[in-house]
Order: structure tokens, then sequence, then C-alpha cells
């Protein structure tokens, strides 16, 4: 039986993917004509009420990569986060440096830009935390729930 090289987990016979890290074995595997979704029986019995999700089909699921998110809001504002699948919050933070920048720009010239770039920096600096958040926590959520959080 292969071990997991990332977690130490044993795993069965023909398995790609480690039940608990989500890593590749090591053991290289022929690729899946298509992705077909596995029967898993409920935990508990259909009169009992569970306090937990119980997924009925799982579905291998693509892990985002937080080294990613973090690099893509470094080269541009958002970009991690529209990685991460928060779109709509990474065209705001994008738009929102662009009119701080902009608004201090446009009334004030340069002295109003130059009183406004800490603040930018301070947004710019945040949003690259938060796309490697948003990563990280998509991870957790898809590996707990077997389904993407958003």
């Amino acid at each position: 039986m292969p071990f997991c090289s990332k977690c130490g987990v044993r795993m069965d016979d023909g398995v790609v993917f480690c039940p608990i890290c989500g890593t590749t074995s090591d053991i290289p595997a022929p690729p899946p004509l298509a992705l077909q979704p596995v029967y898993v029986p409920p935990l508990f019995a259909p009169d009992t009420q569970g306090a937990y999700y119980v997924p009925q089909m799982i579905v291998p699921m693509r892990m985002k990569n937080t080294t990613v998110a973090a690099v893509l809001s470094l080269l541009i504002a958002g970009a991690g986060q529209i990685y991460a699948g928060r779109a709509v919050r990474g065209l705001g933070i994008l738009a929102l440096i662009f009119l701080i920048g902009f608004t201090g720009y446009a009334v004030f010239n340069l002295l109003g830009f130059l009183l406004v770039v800490p603040f930018i920096i301070g947004i710019f600096a945040w949003q690259i935390y938060d796309a490697y958040s948003l990563a990280r926590k998509f991870n957790e959520h898809t590996r707990t729930y077997a389904r993407p959080p958003w």
C-alpha cells in the first residue's frame, strides 16, 4: 500500500489523491478519461440528523495555490482574488486603488497624489494578504466539504 509523501497517510491501491491533504500519490497513474463521481454511503442513518454536511457524491476538485494568488496580487492588484474565485472583490480592489490615486492626483495634483500614496500602499499590501488568505480558505473548505465555498 502506498503512503502519501506529504502527510504519511496510508492510501489504497489505485488512489491518485490523498484523502487528507489532497496531494497526488508518487505512483504514476494513467489520467482518467473523465471525472466520475464516486458514491459515498451516508455516515448517519436516514432517520437521524447529522450535525455535519455529508457529501453523497465526491468529485476530485482542483486546489488553489496560495503562492500563485499572492504573486498575482503583487503583480496586478486584485488578480489574486480573481484567481481565488472572487472576481467582483478583485475588480473592486483594483478600482479602489485607481480611484484613490486618480482622485488624489486630480484634486491636488502631484502633492495630493503623494499624500494618498501611503493609503494606496496599505491597501495594496492588504490585498496581497487577502488573496493568500482566500486561496487558503478555498482549499480548506474544498477539503472539508468536497465542494468550492463560493
